[in-house]
C-alpha cells in the first residue's frame, strides 16, 4: 500500500490520536470537579464521533479512503452519515450554547482558546455564542461548497 493510500484509509484514526492529544493538554484549566470532568468526557466523545463515523464508513462501508468524504454528489449513505453527524453535533452544540448553559461552561473550562499575536486571550461567552450561532452554517456551507467543487478522486480510489 502506497503512503498516499495509507493516510487517506486510516485519516480517521491520525484525527481521532490528535483529538486525544489536544484534549489531555490542559494549560491554564481550572481545577479537576467530577461534574467538570463529565463534561469534558461528553465533549470528548462528541469530539471523536464524526470520526468514528468516517472509520466506519471507510473499514465497513465500502468507502476507499477519505478524499471520497470530498464527493457527496457521489450519494454514498456513508459519507452522507458523516456530514450529518458534523451538521447535528453543530446544532446540538448550538442548542446547548444559545439555550442552555453552555457557553458559561465553555468559557469557565475555557475550552475555545483564542490567540492574539502570540498571547493566549480569554474568549468571552458573547464570542462563544456567535461561534456557537454561525457553527451550523459554516458546515451547510461546507457542504455546498463540498458538492459543487467536483473534487476528482486519484485513480488509485475509485
Amino acid at each position: 500500500m502506497q503512503p498516499f493510500d495509507l493516510i487517506s484509509r486510516y485519516f480517521w484514526a491520525v484525527c481521532i490520536a490528535i483529538t486525544f492529544i489536544n484534549f489531555g493538554i490542559n494549560r491554564g484549566q481550572p481545577p479537576r470537579l467530577p461534574e467538570n470532568d463529565l463534561l469534558r468526557r461528553r465533549i470528548l466523545l462528541a469530539m471523536i464521533a464524526p470520526w468514528l463515523v468516517m472509520g466506519a464508513g471507510i473499514i465497513f462501508g465500502g468507502v476507499p479512503g477519505m478524499w471520497n468524504y470530498f464527493r457527496p454528489q457521489d450519494l454514498n449513505p456513508y459519507v452522507w452519515s458523516w456530514y450529518l453527524s458534523v451538521l447535528l453535533l453543530s446544532v446540538a452544540f448550538a442548542y446547548w450554547v444559545l439555550i442552555g448553559s453552555g457557553a458559561s461552561k465553555v468559557a469557565e473550562l475555557r475550552l475555545i482558546r483564542a490567540h492574539f499575536f502570540g498571547k493566549e486571550v480569554l474568549v468571552s461567552e458573547r464570542w462563544i455564542k456567535v461561534y456557537a450561532a454561525i457553527a451550523p452554517l459554516f458546515v451547510i456551507l461546507w457542504l455546498w461548497l463540498a458538492w459543487n467543487l467536483n473534487m476528482p478522486l486519484p485513480k488509485s480510489l475509485r
